[in-house]
């Protein structure tokens, strides 16, 4: 079995992606451990926040395994 972490953002902050790939080799044995980065919805001025909610969404779901 193989594990998929889908998180949403485009760069993670060092101590994230140091922790991350920390418990990457610790489980690396019993469960491989890919992450997926997903690109975060528009936001800002003038922006819909549901819109950009939504469409993270849709990526999220797009990324998922098909099984």
């Amino acid at each position: 079995m193989k594990a998929k972490l889908i998180a949403v953002g485009e760069r993670a902050p060092a101590w994230v992606a140091q922790g991350f790939a920390e418990y990457q080799k610790r489980l690396s044995h019993w469960l491989p451990l890919e992450l997926v980065e997903i690109e975060p919805g528009l936001r800002g001025k003038g922006r819909d926040p549901v819109r950009a909610a939504h469409d993270e969404g849709q990526r999220v779901l797009a990324a998922l395994p098909k099984t």
